[in-house]
Parts: C-alpha cells; structure tokens; sequence
C-alpha cells in the first residue's frame, strides 16, 4: 500500500486554519451565555445580534475589496487577527451590568420610652402605601436589633451584643406588652394600623406583637430566649430600640399581598450596554474579515500548490472539535472554584491561538494575483451576472437555514428536557461526521458537482428540521446532528470553490467576502430574526416545518432555475472569463524580455509567476469545462437518438 504524500508546502496553512478555527470556536459560542451573565437582557441582546450581521456585510466585502486592491493578504490578515484579540480582551473587561432584583424593602420596629411602639417600612415604590388589615397579623422574620441614644456616640446606633443585661425593656411581643423580642431570625405575628406617610417611608402603629414557635407548645428555653430583657443602661438617656424585620409569605397562598417590592439596581446598565455594544461590532468586524482572507488565501495556496480546498478545512473542523469542549470544561472547573460562572479561560484561549494564527500567517508564503486595476468596477459587473446573484441568494438563504438551527435548536431541545451535556455532544457529532467528508471532499466536488452538493444542503435541511419538529426524546437529535456533514461542511466547501472559480483574476478576496457575508452575516441575522419570530408566536414545531418548508422551496426553485437556464449562462461567462484571463497572460508575457517569454513557452521551463499560474488555472478549467461540455452534448445526442 501506498503512503499518501504530504504537501510539505501546505503545512503551514494547515496551522494557521487549526489555530484560527480553534481560537473562534474556543470563544464565539460562548459570547452568548457571557452576555447573559455580564446582565444584558434579552432584549439588548435581540438589539446587538441585529446589527452585527449588517456591519459583516458591508466590511466584509470591503476588507477583500482592499486586500484584492492591495495584493496583500497576509497584512491585511495579520492586522485583522491582531485586532480581534485587542478587542476581545476589551470585551472580558466590560463592567457587568446591574440587573434589576425584586427584593423586599427594609422595615424597622422602633420603640422605647419617649416614642409609640411603630414600624416603618422603606418606600421604594412610587403610590400610595399599603393598608393593613387590622383584623389579621402580618408575618415578620426578626434579622436584628440595635440601640439608638439621642446625643451619645454621634447619635448612632449601638450594637446588639450587650443587650440582654437587664429587666429594662423597650420592644414587646405579646398584646399586654410585657416580654421583649430580640432573638435574631426570631418569627412574630404583627398586627398593624392604617399608615401615615413619611418622607421615604410608610409608618405604621403597632397594636400588637405575637411570637410564633416552631412547636405548638414551646419549651422552657424558647420562652426564655424570646423574652431576653434588653439593656440600655450602659448608653443611658432615652434610647431607642430598632429592630429590622423581613416579611414573610402567607401560609395560605405563599404571596406577599400587602407589603410591596422593590426594584434596585446598582450600577450603570447603560454604560455596560453601549461599551459591550461598540466592542462586540468592531470584534467580529475583525473576526469576520479574518474567516473571509483565511478561505481566500487557502483557496489561492491551494491552486498555487496543487492541493485539496476540503482537506485543508479538515484541520479547522478537527479544531473546532478539540478546543470548544476543553473550553467548556475549563469553564465549568474555573466557575465552580469561584463560585461564580467565569468565562475568562474562553478569553485566554481566544487571544492564546490567535497570537499562534498571526505568527503562522507571517510565516506563510502566499502567492496571489497582481492587484486589480478597476476592483469596484469589476465588482459591480460581477454582481451583474446570473451564475453569481444565484450563488449569492443560494448562500443567503441556507445561511439563514444555519442561522436558525444554531441560535434556538439548543433552547428547542432543552424544553424537551436535554440534559446540558447533550448539547455539547451535538457540536461534536456534527464536527466529527464531517471530518471524513471534508477529507475526501474534492472527490465530491469533482463527481457530484458544486451546484448539486448546494442543492443536497438544501434538501438535507429541509429533512433535518422536519425531522426536528417530530421528535419528543432530545437524543434523537443526534441522527439529525451528522446531516451536518451535507448542510455545512461539504456545503462550505462547494460555495467556496464554486466562488472561486467565478471569480475573475484580482477579484479572488472580493467574491469571497461577499460568499461569507450573506451566509455568516445577513443570511444568519435573517433566520435568527424570522426563526425567533415565528418560535415567539407560534412555537418551536411548526416553526422548524416553516424554515423545513423554506429550504424545500429554494431547492425547487434552484434545481428549475439552473439546469434549464443558469448552466448555460454559466458556460458563456467562464468562456469569457478565461478569455480575459488569456489576454492578460498575453500582456504579462509581452511585458518580459524575449528570452523570457520564450522560456516561459517550452514544457518544463522554470517556476510561474502567481499570475501566469492563476491564468493557466483559468485555462485549464476552460478546457476541462469544454470537454464537460462536448461529453454533455454528446450524452443529450444519445438520449435523442434512442
């Protein structure tokens, strides 16, 4: 058996891939949940994940209008990798934000011997106070007392730890005011008057204090300890006891109906909004241009050194699956230490494998076209074409189809009662069934067809959500999960390759940026938007069959459209992009010395330049399209003749 042979020259772009593809997938699935835990609302959320998709198209596209116009991947690349992690550890610094908490207000028993024995609650809502029934006792929880004597110690309240010393006694708990309450987390019935406003807070008169015992018939030493006398003779003067008391629920409902909460909040929530707000764009501003040069620069190493476009993805999906669970791991390990959810070693892996993709890619030796002249000129012309607004829509729309499956399958499945680690198995089932599919994934390109492998993502979709929209069980999830192999990966790589070889000389990073903007941008923000809405109004079901029903449209819709129409349309602009790309290898071979260019025309003659190599890969698909087109021809004369 035959060794394969290993493209020594690819290695480092197999790196880069592996350590950029393990950086976003160490972090970007969990920037959710930290939004969350830093205390933005859903509907902050909703606010954010609406713009972050319009930015990544417009700068997407734009960064490969640059890097085209410039001729320099690698710069912009490193720059864009370099960015991210700047940003990204701005983002592990944002202030978290206050949430509101519904929490009980203060309330607090004053008595002594110059003052009427009242209690006055903290007003924190705005109103009228609350009436009390005087017919029926509130439940009060003591938490602790204290002494306040007018003119000692700056007139503040002394400490509860010597107030038992004597039989002077000021706060009382029965009807005929003879024992004093002070045990803490000690239980009372209070019976309350109508109330009469304050300032800041609602007072009302105490008419009568009853304790309640965990036992029908309390023994010796709960008696003794709800009647300790309270000492106020060391401050002297006339003191005042205040004792803090929380509500308690009704045992008939368990509701508090007579006191209401209050809403606190700490901090400033406006400031955690917009930082995270600006932060979070410009991030995945960088992100997203990094994700569009990476593919770029893969596919021209690829045709510049003779290898596999899905081979090379192999390395990121294999990333994807390692990093992303030892991320989560850590995650929990860390939270649990501390107490609290922690996200940094996500951060830290982030900005870890970045600085290994920026230094990878400064190692690459990256052999790309000269820089166009007229890049948005021929932009615009190329968003004239047939073959290229269907690839657009096609990728917009099964973006969309991603862009759903990835923001709620995992809440879907939750409310069928998964358990967390389900969910994590599911990003793995799906990573490693297609580590052999994106192996092997020329072989699919070259038999089956980039068009065909489009339209099977598409019918692979329409199965996957119906398929989700009938299940009860959350694991049979799984079988779902490996469709993933058609609907992502070897989908990715046709809309790849198919991009390329559409694309025309200098426009390579362009069309590339548009590819990756409607799928990973608009195409996403659209289904998380219309997907959430229909979940919202009509549940998770029918609203898998509706995007099911949708991926089932657009692949009729497609599959008519091409074959009758597109494919043909198709053949005459490869025809004529390959005649452009001939008549700039004309000009580049007249612009060399004779002896040069004569040179370059014998077999076997010294290396290409990154140009001739891009027009002969034009030349050369021109061919095999011809030939394609001769067999086809020939097969339909056939068909016609029997």
């Amino acid at each position: 058996m035959k060794c394969p042979r290993i493209n020594r020259s690819l290695f480092p772009l197999k790196m880069v891939l592996f350590c950029w593809y393990g950086a976003s997938s160490s972090l970007i699935p969990y920037m959710t949940i930290h939004m969350k835990e830093l205390g933005i609302t859903v509907e902050e959320t909703a606010i954010i994940y609406t713009f972050l998709p319009v930015t990544q198209l417009v700068c997407t596209p734009l960064a490969g209008m640059i890097a085209d116009k410039l001729g320099r991947y690698k710069d912009v690349l490193m720059i864009s990798v370099l960015s991210s992690v700047v940003f990204a550890t701005a983002i592990l610094f944002v202030p978290p934000a206050p949430n509101p908490r519904m929490e009980h207000p203060d309330i607090n028993l004053h008595c002594g011997p110059v003052v009427l024995p009242h209690v006055a609650v903290e007003k924190c809502w705005g109103g009228p106070c609350d009436v009390f029934h005087t017919d029926r006792t509130n439940p009060m929880r003591l938490l602790g007392c204290s002494v306040y004597c007018p003119g000692f110690l700056n007139s503040e309240y002394l400490p509860s730890k010597k107030l038992c010393n004597d039989t002077r006694s000021y706060c009382f708990i029965n009807d005929d005011l003879r024992y004093p309450l002070i045990e803490n987390n000690f239980t009372v019935q209070m019976r309350l008057h109508e109330p009469y406003p304050g300032e800041s807070t609602c007072q009302y008169l105490v008419s009568g204090v009853i304790p309640v015992f965990d036992t029908d018939s309390p023994n010796e030493e709960d008696l003794l300890k709800s009647m300790c006398p309270i000492s106020v003779n060391e401050a002297g003067g006339n003191c005042t006891i205040k004792c803090n008391f929380q509500q308690l629920p009704d045992d008939d409902n368990g509701t508090f109906p007579h006191i209401n909460r209050c809403v606190r909040t700490v901090g400033n929530r406006v400031l955690t909004f917009w930082l995270y707000f600006f932060l979070r764009i410009l991030f995945n501003i960088f992100a997203s241009i990094c994700l569009t040069l990476l593919d770029a620069t893969a596919l021209a190493m690829v045709e510049a050194h003779g290898g596999q476009y899905g081979r090379q993805r192999f390395w990121a999906i294999l990333a994807q699956a390692v990093f992303s669970p030892v991320t989560g791991y850590l995650v929990d390990l860390l939270s649990e230490h501390r107490g609290y959810m922690d996200y940094s070693p996500a951060f830290h892996f982030y900005n870890v494998l970045a600085v290994c993709t920026a230094i990878a890619v400064w190692m690459l030796s990256v052999d790309v076209p000269p820089p166009a002249q007229n890049v948005i000129k021929n932009f615009k012309k190329l968003l004239q074409v047939p073959p290229v607004i269907a690839l657009m829509i096609v990728v917009f729309w099964l973006g969309s189809m991603w862009g759903f499956v990835e923001s709620f399958l995992f809440l879907y499945l939750l409310d069928l009662g998964s358990p967390t680690f389900l969910l994590g198995l599911t990003l793995t089932t799906g990573a490693i069934v297609g580590l052999p599919f994106l192996h092997e994934s020329d072989w699919f390109v070259r038999k089956v067809g980039q068009v065909n492998l489009l339209l099977f993502a598409l019918l692979f979709y329409f199965i996957r959500f119906f398929g989700y929209s009938y299940i009860y069980n959350p694991w049979w999830c799984i079988p779902f999960e490996a469709m993933e192999a058609f609907t992502y990966h070897l989908m990715w790589v046709a809309a790849a390759t198919y991009g390329a070889e559409l694309a025309p000389v200098g426009l390579l990073a362009t069309i590339q940026g548009c590819v990756g903007g409607f799928h990973y941008g608009v195409g996403r923000g659209s289904g998380s938007f219309a997907g959430g809405t229909m979940m919202s109004q009509f549940g998770a079901r029918l609203a898998f069959r509706v995007m099911g029903l949708a991926s089932g449209a657009m692949l009729i819709v497609y599959g008519v459209v091409y074959y009758p129409w597109l494919r043909r349309k198709e053949r005459e602009y490869r025809k004529h992009v390959a005649a452009e790309a001939a008549e700039l290898e004309l000009h580049a071979r007249n612009a060399l010395p004779n002896n040069i260019a004569e040179a370059g025309n014998c077999t076997g003659s010294g290396p290409q330049t990154p140009e001739q190599t891009r027009v002969d890969g034009h030349l050369a698909n021109n061919s095999n399209h011809n030939k394609m087109d001769d067999d086809l021809r020939n097969v339909e004369n056939n068909q016609i003749k029997s």
